[in-house]
């Protein structure tokens, strides 16, 4: 890859998050269901993002000053090693911010459980990539996985029908690659079935809270707020439909109440933050970049989210 696509990449995946501060107000369209007597529907309303700003005016600096911050430490990437590995982690680091841009976008307008449920997918990126970068001999092994999802897509597209579309040499290339590395991602089915191997469901045995406990002792601990919960409202289980619902006293419920999505927005920003911080100090890290006083200035904006949002008692 080219310097010249490299700060392109830089570029693109660390575009200041004014899309969160102001230039991008998505349509919203909130459902709010009193779920004894009746539904309301609102919508769409460009409204939020303005009740925001004028709620939290020192947040949404923190976050201008986050977008400044993952600027300046893509764009110094402009002479990486030409590598498998090197441009594998650079991608998936633009990858990171721009789910934390998404978080906030979603945040800031009011979708509080919708940015909830992407930290799960912010802190599996970011645990793997900081695992990676730790130790990116297994660089390889991640990429090679992807064998077994061409081949799992292969397999859906059989059952429903629409694999006959597939080219018998294109099908064959996907056989011929599983082949290759099935014996890296299979395992046996239980202890006493040593007789049939299923592949496994990830690259590596290790999720991604067990990667982090790898890393950091406090990346393990955000798991709770970042990974799990996120994966119950992700999930369809009772416990994310429970938690989304408001009890009156007189008996009646409403569903998704705008000072709940509030509240649950306020957390989602306060815990992407916290994750970025750890992203910041590792690619920094991994790219040798030497940008001390630019890491200082992200950690700083993100202590200014906690205090804000959350402050102390």
């Amino acid at each position: 890859m080219t310097t010249e696509n490299w700060i392109t990449v830089a570029g693109l995946a660390a575009s200041a998050i004014i899309s969160a501060a102001g230039l991008y107000l998505a349509p919203k369209l909130a459902i709010r269901a009193a779920l004894r007597s009746r539904m309301t529907i609102k919508g769409p309303n460009n409204n939020a993002f303005f009740r925001f700003a004028e709620r939290q005016p020192e947040v949404l600096k923190a976050i201008d000053q986050i977008a400044v911050g993952f600027t300046n430490l893509f764009t110094a990437v402009t002479k990486p090693e030409s590598s498998v590995e090197t441009e594998t982690l650079f991608l998936l680091s633009s990858a990171i911010y721009t789910e934390y841009e998404e978080i906030v976008t979603l945040a800031t307008s009011d979708y509080g459980f919708g940015a909830t449920k992407l930290l799960r997918a912010l802190y599996e990126r970011i645990a793997t990539t900081l695992y990676l970068m730790k130790n990116p001999g297994k660089v390889m092994q991640f990429k090679e996985y992807s064998d077994v999802h061409w081949y799992k897509l292969l397999a859906e597209a059989d059952r429903n029908g629409t694999g006959k579309q597939l080219s018998d040499d294109r099908r064959k290339e996907i056989m011929s690659n599983l082949e290759a590395v099935r014996a890296r991602f299979s395992s046996y089915a239980c202890d006493k079935c040593k007789d049939k191997e299923e592949l496994r469901g990830s690259w590596t045995r290790l999720p991604p809270p067990d990667q982090a406990s790898q890393l950091h002792e406090q990346l393990r601990l955000l798991s709770f707020h970042g990974y799990l919960m996120p994966t119950f409202f992700l999930h369809t289980t009772d416990w994310g439909i429970s938690r989304q619902l408001v009890h009156y006293v007189d008996g009646t419920k409403m569903f998704r109440h705008p000072a709940l999505e509030r509240d649950y927005a306020e957390k989602a920003i306060v815990v992407a933050s916290n994750l970025m911080r750890f992203f910041a100090a590792g690619f920094s890290e991994f790219f040798k970049l030497n940008l001390d006083k630019e890491c200082a200035n992200i950690q700083q904006a993100i202590d200014s989210i906690g205090n804000e949002l959350r402050p102390a008692p």
